[in-house]
């Protein structure tokens, strides 16, 4: 049985950047899968979607697809699919993930690239991995930060998500905070450390991206939801 998760086209939002939206288990949060072109020509992809051959095929005609990053435990389920397809590549997840498929490497093992700053996310339950994507100043999240549209949730749902703090708003969630910082100290120091990277976009697993005054607007969230500021770090 294919368990094939609907998604849509692959779309060039930025200049060695594309993005393709599909659904996840039909909920109204969906999901996002990012491609990334290196100065080198050598393809990253962040956040793996189990693709037919068609779209694997349309990958590759972007460049040698050299590198795959499961970005947290909870977003992993695709990524042994979609290693199948790319026998050379090279595949990166948290610990726990990695163990559980060949030839995988955890975080530690991750390259230097010219064009990609790494941020593990300490101090969390799930092992969130950052990018900022230097050539167009984007950062690259998963479930860290929500962007939800006003019309994503209706009735009980929406009622939730509004005391979450991601009905059509901007920022990390309430949830989040609760349920999967089990850290705080670590955690805060490893966003405290993000205010100091110069990126202007924001990719997220859920939701809109953010085009412009990113930095500002992920500084904002996390001292609304954690109080902190730039000035703390």
């Amino acid at each position: 049985m294919n368990n094939r998760q609907p998604y849509g086209p692959l779309v060039n939002w930025a200049p060695g950047v594309w993005i393709r939206d599909g659904e996840w288990f039909g909920s109204p949060f969906r999901r996002r899968m990012t491609v990334i072109k290196l100065e080198n020509g050598k393809i990253w992809i962040h956040n793996p979607f189990d693709l037919d051959s068609n779209d694997v095929e349309a990958l590759r005609s972007l460049g040698t697809v050299s590198g795959v990053l499961a970005p947290n435990t909870i977003h992993s389920s695709d990524l042994s699919t979609f290693v199948s397809h790319f026998p050379n590549i090279q595949v990166f997840a948290p610990k726990t993930v990695a163990r559980k498929v060949q030839g995988a490497l955890d975080w530690n093992a991750l390259p230097q690239l010219k064009d990609i700053t790494w941020k593990p996310v300490l101090g969390t339950r799930i092992d969130e991995l950052l990018l900022l994507h230097k050539p167009t100043r984007t950062l690259i999240a998963t479930d860290l930060v929500f962007n939800m549209p006003e019309n994503s949730f209706k009735g009980l749902e929406k009622t939730i998500m509004r005391w979450n703090g991601i009905d059509g708003q901007f920022g990390p969630s309430k949830i989040f905070k609760f349920l999967f910082v089990n850290n705080r100290n670590l955690f805060e120091k490893s966003i405290q450390e993000t205010f100091e990277y110069d990126f202007d976009r924001i990719l997220m697993n859920h939701g809109n991206p953010i085009l412009s005054d990113g930095k500002r607007l992920w500084q904002e969230g996390f001292n609304h939801r954690f109080g902190l500021s730039e000035n703390s770090i």
